[in-house]
C-alpha cells in the first residue's frame, strides 16, 4: 500500500484503551489535528483513505 496515493477520508485518534479522543473528517490530501488539550501519553492514530484501507501509527504527547 501507498498511502500516499491514496485519498483521505478520515482521522482517528485513539488512547491506547481504544476510546475515540479525536474524529475528524478530511477534507483534502493533507490534515492537521490539534492536540494541545490532550494530556500526557501514547495514542493511535489511523488514517483511513477513501478506498476502504487505513495506516495505524503511534503518537506520543510529551
Amino acid at each position: 500500500m501507498q498511502p500516499d496515493q491514496n485519498q483521505l477520508d478520515r482521522l482517528e485518534l485513539m488512547d491506547m484503551l481504544g476510546r475515540r479522543v479525536i474524529a475528524k473528517k478530511a477534507s483534502g490530501k493533507t490534515e492537521t489535528l490539534d492536540i494541545s488539550p490532550l494530556v500526557t501519553g501514547n495514542y493511535l492514530l489511523r488514517i483511513c483513505f477513501k478506498d476502504g484501507q487505513y495506516l495505524t501509527k503511534k503518537l506520543v504527547r510529551e
